[in-house]
């Protein structure tokens, strides 16, 4: 898991360094843009399936909403919980749900 968190990262440099070659009027062909995207997402998207299975999964097992009440509590304030399909409200707190899909 560490390692596809190196991984992405040095993908997502690369992704980022492309699409501003290509912003700014670079030779990089639009299909190459395309299939940099395509590579790039469906990496995120095998990476935060593998985070559920081996993250997500035990948290929800093993956390209830008192538990996250204190981490949401813990996090800096003005701190924002982004919509993700893993975690839902539960009476003001957060906490992991499968998905069927997911």
């Amino acid at each position: 898991l560490l390692e596809e968190h190196r991984t992405l990262i040095t993908s997502t440099t690369h992704l980022k360094s492309s699409l501003d070659q290509w912003r700014s009027d670079s030779p990089v062909p639009r299909e190459h843009i395309v299939a940099l995207i395509t590579d790039y997402l469906r990496m995120q998207w095998d990476h935060l399936n593998l985070e559920e299975g081996s993250i997500y999964g035990p948290l929800d097992q093993g956390l209830d909403a008192g538990d996250w009440a204190k981490i949401e509590a813990a996090l800096p304030q003005g701190t924002v919980i982004p919509a993700n399909p893993q975690i839902v409200p539960q009476s003001g707190t957060y906490a992991p749900t499968r998905h069927a899909g997911f």
